[in-house]
């Protein structure tokens, strides 16, 4: 199992941004991490798998229709020889738009999972890329799999839904 770190910060452009706030990271299931929220973001520390799938539904907890929210979430780790399995997410159809890096010093790439339908933009580091939230989702934990399997790393992911500003 890969070990990793995620804080992360949800940015409702909302009147009633800390109650969804704290509603949508009260929600949940946390069983087998390691969470810490303090006044500026939340952290998640366990087994990839299960960061990301407590991640997914904290983002999912948040959102809410026709609100503009972000979420920064940036994975930290070491080196994991050993792959880790896509989570099955919960469905999730509606869209969202997502500015994936990877930051490590020998350049390792975006790993896109087969089975998923993006709209994929090149940026620096990675790729701007939009689709269902959980095809966002698990090319999220493939790429961070990918990238702890060959050394140290950070993975920054910027998620986007209800924007009103065209996309770049």
């Amino acid at each position: 199992m890969q070990q990793v770190d995620c804080e992360f910060v949800l940015a409702p452009m909302s009147d009633h941004f800390v109650e969804i706030i704290l509603d949508a990271v009260q929600k949940v299931d946390t069983t087998g991490l390691s969470a810490r929220t303090g006044c500026m973001s939340t952290v998640y520390s366990g087994g990839l798998g299960r960061v990301a799938e407590a991640l997914h539904q904290c983002f999912a907890a948040a959102r809410r229709p026709g609100v503009h929210m972000t979420m920064q979430a940036v994975f930290t780790g070491e080196k994991s020889p050993m792959e880790e399995t896509v989570p099955t997410l919960a469905e999730n159809a509606e869209n969202c738009l997502c500015d994936l890096k990877v930051y490590r010093p020998e350049g390792a790439g975006l790993d896109f999972p087969d089975d998923v339908d993006l709209e994929v933009r090149p940026t620096a580091y990675g790729a701007q890329i939009e689709g269902r939230t959980d095809h966002v989702f698990a090319t999220l934990v493939q790429t961070v799999s990918t990238a702890a399997r060959q050394g140290e790393f950070v993975v920054s992911a910027a998620f986007s839904v209800n924007s009103p500003t065209p996309k770049e």
